[in-house]
């Protein structure tokens, strides 16, 4: 499945973990007060788009880390899906995304 990184906290996650994805949210989300209700937990203004967002910031779920694997976060905005499915850095296209781990208490 692929990985991306989350447009909330910037942790690497896969779309098979979490409902949060922006093909999903648009998908299923069409009742306006939903969506309404889903931009104010994530601080989104009406007019922004829904991103992409791991199982512990999506708001359609409990709001847990899922613990099938380790949470990693990168520093926000600097990763893209590969064409293999892979996270890799958008400048250097490196795949070793444990390199680029922020250290975060959670």
């Amino acid at each position: 499945m692929p990985l991306f990184q989350c447009d909330n906290c910037g942790c690497l996650e896969n779309t098979a973990l979490t409902d949060c994805t922006i093909s999903y949210m648009k998908i299923f989300i069409k009742n306006i007060e939903e969506v309404e209700k889903y931009k104010k937990e994530l601080g989104l203004k009406k007019d922004e788009e829904f991103g992409n967002y791991c199982s512990a910031c999506c708001p359609l779920g409990d709001k847990k880390w899922h613990g099938e694997f380790s949470r990693i976060f990168l520093p926000k905005g600097e990763f893209e899906t590969a064409p293999n499915g892979n996270l890799r850095h958008k400048k250097t296209l490196d795949e070793d995304v444990e390199r680029y781990a922020l250290k975060i208490e959670e």
